[in-house]
């Protein structure tokens, strides 16, 4: 079975993805803020950006395993847009 950016681990440590992801990100930005990637990097950037704010919103009221859910599936967005950045862009 091939693993996607969706798979988290099973018992993911959900803030320390959250600050793991936060540095991704900040990389993330360095990268694609140049001015020399392309356009769908950027707005994979951003997407990745979104979803990570959903995560820390999420988590700061999460109280029970649905909003836990929230929280690793917005995780899961944010990881899969953040590898899209690195996509090399067809030609």
């Amino acid at each position: 079975m091939q693993s996607s950016c969706l798979d988290g681990p099973p018992t993911e440590d959900l803030p320390g993805a959250i600050d793991t992801l936060a540095r991704e990100l900040r990389d993330a930005a360095e990268a694609t803020g140049s001015g020399r990637t392309a356009i769908s990097a950027r707005a994979a950037y951003l997407r990745a950006q979104a979803a990570h704010s959903r995560a820390v919103a999420a988590w700061t009221v999460a109280s029970g395993q649905h909003q836990l859910s929230a929280v690793s599936a917005a995780l899961a967005e944010c990881r899969c847009a953040l590898a899209a950045t690195r996509a090399k862009p067809q030609e």
